[in-house]
């Protein structure tokens, strides 16, 4: 079972989409998607509670849902290389984030 994973790469995969299943690794500290075709992800991504780092470079990602806010250890984000034209990370600041990377 993966559900106790704690680091996730997935980058250089091609990947255009991602399972809701991914919210259910609630140990994941460390997950990168970076170099992939993603457009979207799943709210269930929301759940990832002991989430600190996510790297997302070089998507095509141009929404970051509400849910995204929920990660409330997250304090590593990276964006960079998207199409990015809404943040909507709940009440989260971005003052909030020890390192955040959008361009």
């Amino acid at each position: 079972h993966l559900n106790k994973l704690k680091q996730l790469t997935l980058s250089y995969n091609q990947l255009s989409a991602l399972p809701p299943e991914m919210g259910h690794l609630s140990h994941l500290h460390y997950l990168n998607l970076s170099y992939n075709k993603l457009n979207a992800l799943p709210q269930e991504m929301g759940q990832l509670s002991h989430l600190q780092e996510l790297y997302l470079l070089k998507n095509q990602l141009s929404v970051l849902l509400p849910e995204m806010g929920q990660l409330g250890s997250l304090h590593t984000l990276y964006l960079s290389h998207n199409q990015l034209y809404c943040i909507a990370a709940g009440n989260r600041s971005a003052e909030s984030f020890t390192n955040i990377v959008f361009i």
